[in-house]
């Protein structure tokens, strides 16, 4: 299994891949999020505040995969299609996703380079994931805005432009952590092929979502967004830069041996920051960006630990939230506090809205194996 995050406009995608044993073949499947019906209730701590209820189905989207590679076969449908320049690493590999729809979409597979020097802001991933390697994004539609051009002349250019500009040329420029799918409409008589689109996907390192004894909330999560439902975040928990040192937690006078290590082992996991970074989003705040952010879990970001019923034991820290008009415009951070009701579950109290909403870990593990339902025939 492997995840990937697509940059398609503003939304993004999520896709986990994964070896179908089934068919021989690579399949990738869009990871999609619905909620049930919300109730709205007061927080006991301050009236005037609504908390939000969350119950999120996570799910792989499976009627249509986004992604299947099968294998290469001189006699077989997945022969390459070369660019005019014949490069062994020019290829685009076509899918035979048409055939499990009543389009006429087309789709092709795609190696890409690591990026060289272009503005962060066409990266991907984006900046505010780590990564050894990026590629350059083009999740806008080739010759957007200029809809009087021909589907032909638009396939002319993007030959022209594309190909040496963001293909490898040898094995050396093969970017492992990204690739890029090319869809098209297919021109019939009388219509004109709808705009080109390239999706570009990259790979998550495992070492950023999977949790440790000293950073539990790292992760995938979903969360809840109100109006626009369901997104995807990935929470990120950094290495300090310098360890954690442990003679500096003295057992305290009259302090039990139990109630020592807690402290202890408190302070090791609660230090440093916590950030959320949309993996998918929406037309304000876009896949890629912050979405909140905590400087310090830790003592100097401790607001206090809940007392009330529905969050009690909770460690609550000081944290931003990110809010922005349409089209990811005039964004700005506002105060905020997280509630750390543990590994698995957070909420986020958005102090200027007035709303308590929910955070949830995807459970990974249960998309690793291929459901054999999902691949059986008559």
């Amino acid at each position: 299994m492997k995840i990937w995050f697509g940059d398609q406009h503003l939304f993004g995608r999520i896709m986990i891949t994964y070896y179908n044993p089934y068919l021989g073949t690579i399949d990738g499947y869009r990871l999609v999020a619905e909620r049930a019906p919300t109730i709205e209730y007061t927080w006991e701590h301050d009236p005037d505040v609504i908390i939000v209820s969350f119950k999120p189905n996570v799910r792989l989207h499976t009627d249509i995969p986004l992604l299947r590679l099968e294998p290469l076969s001189p006699n077989g449908n997945s022969n390459p299609i070369y660019s005019s320049t014949s490069r062994r690493y020019d290829f685009e590999i076509p899918m035979s996703l048409s055939e499990l729809t009543d389009t006429i979409a087309q789709s092709t597979f795609m190696l890409a380079r690591p990026a060289e020097a272009y503005p962060k802001s066409s990266m991907w991933p984006p900046v505010t994931i780590p990564t050894s390697q990026r590629v350059v994004s083009l999740s806008d539609d080739i010759l957007a805005g200029q809809p009087h051009v021909s589907a032909l002349v638009q396939m002319m250019t993007f030959n022209q432009t594309f190909t040496g500009a963001q293909k490898p040329r040898n094995r050396n420029e093969i970017n492992e952590q990204a690739f890029r799918i090319r869809h098209w409409m297919h021109t019939v008589a009388g219509h004109r092929g709808e705009p080109l689109q390239i999706s570009t996907y990259a790979t998550l390192d495992p070492s950023l979502y999977t949790p440790t004894d000293t950073r539990p909330f790292r992760g995938i999560w979903v969360g809840d967004y109100s109006a626009h439902g369901c997104e995807f975040i990935l929470l990120h928990q950094p290495d300090d830069d310098e360890p954690f040192d442990e003679s500096t937690i003295v057992q305290r006078s009259g302090e039990s041996q139990e109630q020592f290590l807690t402290r202890k082992r408190d302070a090791q996991i609660y230090r440093g920051r916590l950030e959320a970074i949309k993996l998918t989003g929406d037309p304000n705040i876009p896949r890629g960006e912050y979405t909140f952010m905590a400087e310090d879990i830790g003592d100097e970001g401790l607001v206090r630990i809940a007392k009330e019923d529905q969050f009690k034991g909770a460690r609550i820290v000081k944290s931003k939230g990110q809010l922005a008009n349409i089209n990811f415009m005039n964004p700005e951070y506002f105060e905020s506090q997280l509630i750390l009701i543990s590994p698995d579950k957070i909420a986020h109290y958005w102090k200027s809205l007035g709303i308590i909403c929910f955070h949830e870990r995807v459970k990974l593990d249960g998309f690793i194996i291929p459901n054999p339902k999902l691949y059986t025939t008559d």
